[in-house]
């Protein structure tokens, strides 16, 4: 979920008194001081958005993505991934974030991702959520590292597995035997960590290989459309994927995407936001880009 959908959310309700209510129930409240500083960010409309790769190692060859492939390529640039003392002198000269999206690659593959956590919670006074999206391959490290960063104390924080199908068509896509079990393994047990600023869902890519399949991957698995973030399949040059033919077809993703729409509730903030982003996707209306301005990217 970009930061795109919060401001257009913004834009959707009538005053800043219903927004504070609505991210009252969402977010946990012991961080007072960073739970106001973020939701005055999103009623001004400045909030800092940091998309940080922490890697472009991954331990999955996924269909849609050929960012495992970088350092077959190109083995040497793995020695140039910033360290620890990168980050630290990073957050020590930029220290404005509100919201630090983590990706990969597969994030957890770092032994030090919770020291980087540390480092950017202690640096940056106003920094609320954090967001990590993973695979969910190493499910006893990321348990591990997931209790960590709630020592940490960040007040809101979000996991997103990936889920592309039922067990046969997952691991096709991800291109290891076993990945299915794996990440429905993590959400169990992240799950029962039962931490009440930990929010843990499954994060849905529609492709050209699973499209059509959302309502019989939900249903089967008995998935609440609620623990669900939908994404949808691209080309990209932060993806090394400007070759693939992956896009799913156009009137197959609108039928996804009613099916899911019909059944999400609106219980939080992040609802709403995702019923706004999929709204746009479906009137081929472009949310603002606002790269640059709130929103930018740091490369591993």
């Amino acid at each position: 979920m970009t930061v795109n959908c919060y401001f257009a959310v913004k834009y959707n309700i009538s005053n800043s008194l219903n927004t504070f209510c609505l991210f009252k129930n969402y977010f946990d409240m012991g961080s007072l001081t960073r739970f106001m500083l973020f939701v005055k960010s999103i009623v001004q409309g400045n909030v800092r958005k940091l998309n940080m790769s922490v890697t472009n190692k991954c331990n999955l060859k996924c269909r849609t993505c050929n960012i495992w492939q970088t350092y077959i390529h190109t083995p040497h640039l793995a020695e140039q991934e910033m360290s620890l003392e990168d980050y630290e002198l990073f957050f020590k000269n930029f220290k404005f974030w509100n919201w630090i999206s983590i990706t990969g690659g597969e994030p957890f593959i770092r032994e030090d991702l919770t020291d980087i956590i540390q480092v950017a919670y202690n640096s940056c006074k106003g920094l609320h959520t954090i967001s990590i999206v993973t695979n969910g391959y190493l499910t006893d490290k990321i348990v591990d590292d997931v209790k960590k960063m709630l020592v940490i104390g960040v007040p809101s924080l979000y996991v997103s597995i990936s889920l592309d199908g039922l067990k046969e068509l997952h691991d096709m896509n991800r291109g290891v035997d076993g990945s299915f079990e794996r990440a429905i393994s993590t959400y169990e047990s992240l799950n029962e960590l039962r931490n009440r600023r930990l929010k843990i869902h499954f994060e849905y890519l529609i492709s050209k290989y699973n499209q059509g399949k959302l309502a019989e991957t939900l249903t089967t698995l008995k998935i609440d459309p609620n623990n669900i973030i939908l994404t949808i399949a691209q080309r990209s040059s932060f993806y090394y994927n400007m070759s693939l033919n992956i896009e799913p077809n156009r009137d197959v993703l609108i039928q996804d995407i009613k099916w899911f729409m019909s059944r999400l509730k609106t219980l939080s903030i992040h609802d709403i936001a995702q019923k706004v982003f999929l709204k746009h996707v479906c009137n081929l209306t472009p949310i603002p880009c606002i790269a640059g301005r709130n929103s930018f990217y740091l490369d591993p």
